[in-house]
């Protein structure tokens, strides 16, 4: 006579062994990590084994990032860009291999949510200007995060999508009201309703992207654009950035403070003088 039990004990040690294979192969392994170069803050999602698609923990990770890139630990930041790792994609929205597990239903769905709000929020956020360098698929959750930049150029490689409707989804509001800001109601119908895949010109067209650059020249074109903010009056560029997100009586005594500001009497100063002018941020 053989005992049973242990042979059922051992069918479930591989059964799960091998369930464990299979979850770990499908586990994202990414991260969203900041960092700062001189006066610029670079933001990055990081997951190139699935053109940088984002996990539930890389949206948790983005709130970091920002800090990691801005003047709350860099106080000398003045602009910042935020890219995919490699040249391949920005990133191809969620990692759906996860939504079977972290996004199977209503009270699930709510959760994920909150937290992939709070990764747009934190970018939307920010009181530096915001660079979206864009190569490559920026789908989903992705185009989100890229969404909530002030600028956003792209590569002629570049293609969008917001594919809900073709995974039976919802889209939650506060993305909503990112995407319609950016494109209007009618091109966000379009880019909703038929969850089409459309190409770096289309984009450009519909008011997505502000321009689009052959791909060997987007990094060159964005650097440029950032390194020629880092020498503008940084109070200035707050303030008008406070304006143009949410104008209020906050927005309009920060534009009226940049009066009382050394960098508004070195910008006088240096017109007269006919010289190029050394903001401080004060």
């Amino acid at each position: 006579h053989v005992p049973l039990q242990p042979i059922h004990d051992t069918l479930r040690a591989c059964d799960f062994s091998v369930v464990m294979q299979v979850v770990r192969r499908r586990i994202s392994t990414g991260r969203v990590h900041g960092s700062v170069d001189g006066f610029i803050g670079r933001i990055t999602i990081e997951n190139p084994s699935k053109q940088n698609a984002l996990s539930l923990a890389m949206y948790r990770d983005v709130p970091n990032a920002v800090e990691q890139a801005t003047s709350k630990i860099h106080p000398l930041t003045r602009v910042c860009i935020i890219s995919g790792s490699g040249d391949k994609a920005f990133g191809a929205g969620s990692d759906i291999a996860e939504f079977p597990t972290l996004r199977r239903d209503t009270a699930q769905a709510a959760e994920y949510s909150t937290i992939e709000n709070s990764a747009s929020a934190a970018l939307w956020s920010l009181r530096h200007p915001l660079l979206a360098k864009i190569h490559g698929p920026c789908y989903g959750g992705a185009l989100n995060l890229a969404l909530a930049a002030d600028l956003r150029y792209a590569s002629d490689d570049a293609t969008f999508c917001v594919p809900p409707a073709k995974l039976g989804i919802g889209y939650p509001r506060a993305l909503m009201r990112l995407l319609v800001g950016a494109v209007g109601k009618t091109n966000a119908a379009q880019l909703l309703y038929t969850a089409q895949v459309v190409n770096a010109e289309e984009a450009l067209r519909m008011g997505l992207v502000n321009a689009v650059l052959p791909k060997l020249e987007l990094e060159a074109h964005v650097e440029k654009v950032a390194v020629g903010i880092t020498r503008l009056a940084p109070l200035t560029i707050e303030s008008c950035k406070m304006e143009l997100r949410n104008p209020d009586d906050n927005s309009a005594a920060a534009s009226f403070a940049c009066y009382d500001s050394r960098d508004y009497r070195e910008g006088v100063t240096s017109f007269l003088e006919r010289r190029p002018p050394q903001f401080h941020g004060q």
